[in-house]
């Protein structure tokens, strides 16, 4: 029986089958659900964010993005579930996450790459390989 599942999303329009089936998991399970999304690091250049070449500083960059994780999770029907946004190597970010705060179980998208693509290694295979605990694959259809 899981107790605290951890959907982990990239936002991008496959995020919401990795929320959804995330949220199937928690309601079986009577767990809390936190919805996670990794920022890689900083962004350069000209972009969206100021229309100016600059580099975006942490707070410029969740003044973005929160409010699409907020609509993710609105949209998904999750009023209770914790929303967080933290800056990181994404798989390395999300097993800390799991370890700090007691995760039981991972769900996470993944394209089900072969071949030359999965030798070049992807997220979801990184999750796999280093999790401390179950990790729930969503299928992504490309």
């Amino acid at each position: 029986m899981y107790r605290h599942v951890l959907a982990a999303v990239d936002l991008s329009s496959n995020s919401m089958a990795v929320v959804r089936r995330a949220r199937e998991i928690a309601k079986l399970n009577g767990a809390r659900i936190t919805v996670l999304h990794v920022c890689e690091g900083h962004v350069t250049g000209y972009g969206s964010l100021t229309s100016r070449h600059h580099i975006a500083n942490e707070m410029e960059i969740k003044q973005h993005l929160f409010p699409l994780l907020s609509q993710l999770v609105d949209e998904a029907g999750l009023r209770t579930a914790d929303k967080k946004l933290i800056f990181g190597r994404p798989a390395d970010s999300i097993h800390k996450y799991v370890d700090e705060h007691d995760c039981d179980l991972i769900v996470t998208g993944s394209h089900g790459h072969t071949g030359i693509k999965a030798l070049l290694g992807s997220t979801a295979n990184a999750i796999f390989h280093g999790a401390s605990c179950d990790v729930y694959s969503v299928q992504i259809k490309d």
